[in-house]
Formats: structure tokens, sequence, C-alpha cells
């Protein structure tokens, strides 16, 4: 049977909902690791982003192997297509968690399809860095209160607050793989695990 390119397997889709998004809920958040871990992603795209740059490729989509996690239809984006697509999730990530930590007003809803990049330009990067940067310092002021209030992932389920806060490490955590691959030219597939990281935080 032909994998649908716009969706993950079934085995991985049960992962996330049965398995890691519950883990997002329920385990402990040490803003001060997360903070960290974050700012050494975004040292990470800021890096592969100059690294792809110089060869003028950062607009160049590239065909990869698909990384657990990564749906078919994104393996074939340039770093700028990525760039925006982080900038979109970061940007409906923020309106949830506002949303979640303050009672006011209704999350927007999540879904697949409006968080795809509908532009290939370099300018994406500097949007997604911004953003980046904006959230990081809101990170650093998160508190750990668990809110009674959660919203659905169409993957992940139903995430609390910390639950979206650790869904946008593991994205960006992803996406920077991507890039990654993207940096190197190679259909190599990436071994990670997609909990592994979490389990210090």
């Amino acid at each position: 049977m032909r994998r649908d390119l716009n969706s993950i397997s079934r085995t991985e889709r049960w992962f996330f909902r049965c398995l890691l998004g519950p883990c997002m809920n329920l385990l402990s958040l040490r803003p001060a690791v997360w903070t960290r871990r974050l700012r050494g992603e975004r040292a990470q795209l800021v890096r592969l982003w100059r690294r792809i740059t110089q060869d003028g490729a950062h607009c160049e989509r590239r065909q990869i192997r698909r990384l657990p996690g990564l749906e078919g239809i994104s393996c074939d984006w340039s770093a700028a297509m990525v760039m925006e697509h982080l900038y979109l999730v970061g940007s409906d990530v923020e309106a949830v968690l506002q949303a979640l930590t303050t009672g006011r007003g209704t999350p927007p809803t999540i879904s697949v399809a409006r968080v795809k990049p509908t532009r290939n330009e370099c300018e994406a990067f500097t949007r997604c860095l911004q953003h980046l940067d904006a959230f990081i310092c809101w990170a650093e002021g998160f508190s750990a209160v668990q809110s009674v209030r959660r919203w659905p992932h169409p993957w992940f389920g139903p995430l609390s607050a910390q639950g979206w806060l650790r869904f946008y490490y593991f994205h960006l955590y992803l996406h920077r793989r991507q890039l990654e691959q993207i940096a190197s030219g190679s259909k190599k597939a990436s071994r990670y695990n997609p909990y592994g990281r979490f389990r210090s935080l």
C-alpha cells in the first residue's frame, strides 16, 4: 500500500499519541535545562544555515531520506522552506501557550495543512530566528505549574502547557536533523531516538 505523503506511519502515530504525548504532559520540566537546550538548537540552526547559504543553496529543494516523525511530503524541502515551517509552527505553539497559561481566549485549531510552507525565500531564516529568540525569553519565565486546560495536537493528542513546550523542542530538534541532511546533501538515513533527549529535562 502506498504511504500517504501528508502523514506519518501508523506505528509512529501510535507512539506519539500513546507514549510520547502522555510523557510530555507528565514529566517534570526544569526551565534552566529547557532554555539551555533551546539555545543549543538555535546555535545549530545558525551554523547549518550559514553552511547552506555559503553555497547559495538555501532555496534549493533537496531530496532526503525520511526521518522518523517526518512526513514524506516534507522530504524534498529547501532549507528556507524548513525555516518557514519552523516559524509557522512556532507561532501556533505560542498562541496555544498564551491561551493555556493565561486562561484567556481560545487556542487556534492546530492542523498540518496550516503550517506547510508556501514561500521559498531566505527571509524565512530571519523570521524564524526572531521568533525563536522571543520564545526562549518567554520560556525562561515559564512556570511549571500545571494548567487544567489541554489542547489537542493532531498526532500527540491533548497536551498541557508543559506538553506543548516539550513538543516545541521536539519539533525543533527533528527539523534541525532535517537541515543536517539538507546541508550534507546526503540521503543516508539519520538514526535518532525521538524520546531520549527528554529524559534529562
